[in-house]
């Protein structure tokens, strides 16, 4: 059968004929368990299906199954559980578009009962983007990867913790993160693609930030909804500052929060006239 007319029946059939129509492909668990209303089995076939999928047809309906699942309930359905050691647990994956470059970073965040943890997030073909030790402090901790100039490709990637008593790994089914091109700059205004926004799950938004440019800690931030006028903190001399502009598209999948970010930044000097107009649709 034509992938697209597989695609179109497993999409837009009723489930009852559906799973009658089914091809034998490696898929077939999953759509099996998705029509059937199976949602935690469909998360973990999705899940174990993924080192099979050699082919790029095959990888890319499994995307478009991803997207269909996390569509449902904003991946909060999906069967990833952390330990009682680890909540609030948030990964943010970000391409950061720089005035001469462009790298990927990813950053791993939340709050934990112990005092010090080892993490590490693994792309789909065991790639570090994470690994390191990290302090729990307040309760809370937060580590992020080196900079990367690849994009992050879809697939599974594994989260480990390690608590030194107890590890967590977590198999991870995610899209790519790739050329993001929600904000844009066009001679000196800067445009806001539009994207469409799922009931849910929460709107995207944005924050604009000022860092010191000696250290780069943060020193002002912003939060807007897309549309809002970006309006930037005066300062005196603004040579020695950073600015960025960061689009977040939030969802999950279960109890870790997945953030992909775009953002744009640079020096404040020569970012400020290009910002200074309101962000257009």
């Amino acid at each position: 059968m034509n992938i697209k007319k597989y695609l179109y029946l497993c999409l837009f059939t009723p489930s009852v004929y559906a799973s009658t129509m089914l091809p034998e492909t490696p898929l077939q668990p999953v759509y099996h368990a998705f029509f059937s209303g199976s949602n935690q089995q469909a998360w973990l076939q999705l899940i174990h299906i993924w080192p099979q999928l050699t082919d790029t047809i095959q990888q890319q309906a499994w995307l478009k199954l991803l997207v269909q699942m996390d569509n449902q309930h904003c991946g909060k359905d999906a069967p990833i559980a952390p330990p009682i050691w680890l909540s609030n647990l948030e990964l943010d994956l970000i391409q950061r578009d720089l005035p001469l470059s462009r790298v990927y970073v990813a950053r791993f965040s939340g709050k934990s009962k112990s005092k010090e943890l080892n993490i590490e997030l693994l792309t789909p073909d065991r790639q570090n983007l994470i690994k390191g030790k990290v302090s729990v402090e307040n309760s809370s901790f937060s580590i992020e990867g080196r900079e990367h100039i690849s994009s992050f490709p879809m697939g599974v990637y594994h989260l480990i913790v390690n608590n030194g008593v107890e590890k967590w790994h977590a198999e991870l089914p995610l899209s790519a993160t790739s050329d993001l091109n929600w904000l844009q700059r066009k001679g000196n205004r800067l445009f806001l693609k539009k994207i469409q926004a799922r009931n849910c799950c929460r709107p995207p938004w944005l924050e604009q930030e000022l860092l010191s440019r000696t250290n780069f800690q943060r020193i002002w931030i912003k939060t807007l909804e897309p549309g809002q006028s970006l309006r930037w903190q005066p300062y005196a001399d603004e040579n020695k500052l950073w600015a960025r502009v960061s689009f977040i598209n939030s969802t999950s999948i279960g109890g870790v929060v997945l953030r992909q970010i775009h953002r744009q930044a640079g020096p404040y000097h020569h970012f400020r006239p290009v910002l200074r107009p309101a962000l257009a649709h």
